[in-house]
């Protein structure tokens, strides 16, 4: 065999075990971001229905409090889970610019 044969099916080798550990990558990410997503939409109703709860509990007990404040509940839809995707996607994307075949080498 020549050297120049050998060369190019090491690199094609290279380029497949790099690719399949490219779309693990993204496997994994979306894994994470998924998993991420189920736990703020989670917290976020359980969060809006304790403030439904505690809406109803201080109207009755301290005179001019609202029960519901249309701005708050609506500030809370939209930014707890902007927050909570920011904050799952940050880690995910550092994670997912590190060359996989990179960090193998590395260890």
């Amino acid at each position: 065999m020549s050297p120049l044969r050998s060369f190019w099916r090491n690199l094609t080798r290279h380029e497949a075990v790099e690719r399949e550990l490219d779309e693990e990558m993204r496997s994994t990410s979306d894994l994470v971001l998924r998993q991420g997503m189920t736990l703020v939409t989670i917290g976020s109703i359980t969060g809006l229905a304790l403030g439904f709860g505690a809406g109803t509990l201080l109207s009755k007990r301290q005179f001019g409090i609202p029960q519901f404040d249309p701005l708050v509940l609506v500030s809370a839809v939209l930014f707890f889970p902007a927050v909570g995707l920011i904050a799952c996607y940050i880690p995910v994307r550092r994670a997912t610019t590190i060359r996989a075949v990179e960090a193998l080498r590395s260890e």
